[in-house]
């Protein structure tokens, strides 16, 4: 009996003991201010909140305006407050213009629409399907016998494209009166053609698609340009030549003979030479043609009573004459060297032609 009544006791005292924990738990929940003040916000609507947020930045905006921080917050509490649906202004502007009288003032106002919008990729067709029914409308109320009629029918988009139409059938008509002559020019002398720009065409073809074997196509259009053309425009043309093909003699060739013509110095030509020989020539005998070019203007120049010009004449057909060798050596070029044989009958029967003159 003794140990039932104790474990009765013992069951009974803690119970009372989980009582009064349980008591002293409620007690400092009830005794805490921030818990209650937290409930009391969170019971408190959010409108309210909003209201007294507005309410304090707008003081604090009236102490301090230059805090724009707070402005920020302000517009953005106020953008909470608002519960206002979305007004598609563009598209009741559209709509009230197209009721505006007179057409001009209209047409103003959907102007100013499709400078806003007309980009959009969602409305702008509507508004520009809008433009075009006020133009059409204002197109049909006109006769031909009026003075706005044609103004008015070029702002209608399907009359443009009517014009755009006529415009491409007149250029078809035109392309088919021109064939045959264009068909007649592959089989014409096209260095005796009267149209520079179709020669120009023709030269910028045949430049692309001769090639190596292209020399003769240069040289007939020098020709041709020289003659008929005046002094800029055939020093336009050497200046081209030298860009498309500055590995060749030809145009280098050319250069210095104008240059000649025109009274320039020997420094001068000299350095039109030096340039053609920095650039390099693409082969032996393009080299070698380069530098019997150049030797022939300087036995023209030459007075072989004057020692000096007699001297630099001979120095000048030994530099070549060693500068090709060189190149044979170098190149190791077999090929060449039959070349170099020519080469060396051409420069004894010019230097034996400067030595009988300068005797």
């Amino acid at each position: 009996m003794a140990i039932v009544e104790d474990e009765v006791r013992n069951e009974s005292e803690e119970e009372n003991e989980i009582g009064v924990i349980l008591a002293e738990e409620e007690a400092d929940v009830g005794d805490d201010p921030d818990d209650s003040e937290i409930e009391s916000e969170e019971d408190e609507d959010e409108e309210l909140i909003l209201e007294k947020r507005v309410l304090r930045l707008e003081s604090c905006i009236a102490k301090n305006p230059y805090n724009y921080d707070e402005h920020v917050e302000l517009i953005q509490t106020l953008w909470g407050l608002s519960s206002l649906e979305p007004i598609p202004i563009l598209s009741e502007w559209c709509s009230w213009a197209l009721t505006v009288e007179p057409a001009e003032k209209a047409r103003e106002q959907l102007d100013e629409v499709l400078r806003r919008a007309g980009a959009d990729p969602f409305s702008g067709k509507i508004f520009w399907d809008a433009k075009l029914e006020l133009e059409k409308t204002q197109l049909e109320n006109l006769s031909e016998e009026d003075t706005e009629y044609k103004a008015q029918k070029e702002r209608v988009l399907w009359c443009l494209e009517e014009t755009v139409k006529r415009q491409h059938e007149f250029a078809v008509d035109f392309l088919h009166q021109i064939s045959p002559f264009e068909d007649r020019l592959l089989t014409t002398e096209y260095a005796e053609c009267d149209s520079n720009g179709i020669l120009r065409v023709v030269y910028e073809r045949a430049s692309y698609e001769c090639g190596a074997c292209g020399a003769h196509v240069y040289r007939a259009l020098a020709t041709h340009v020289r003659t008929h053309s005046s002094r800029a425009t055939y020093n336009r043309l050497l200046a081209a030549l030298r860009r498309r093909v500055p590995t060749r003699a030809l145009p280098w060739d050319l250069t210095m003979q104008q240059a000649e013509k025109e009274g320039e110095s020997f420094e001068q030509i000299k350095t039109i030479f030096e340039t053609a020989l920095a650039r390099g020539m693409e082969s032996f005998s393009q080299s070698e043609e380069l530098w019997l070019s150049y030797l022939e203007y300087l036995r023209r120049i030459s007075d072989f009573n004057n020692e000096k010009d007699v001297d630099r004449l001979r120095r000048t057909f030994r530099l070549a004459w060693d500068t090709l060798a060189e190149l044979v050596r170098v190149r190791g070029n077999v090929l060449a060297a039959p070349a170099h044989t020519d080469l060396e009958q051409e420069m004894l029967a010019l230097f034996s032609s400067a030595t009988s003159n300068s005797s």
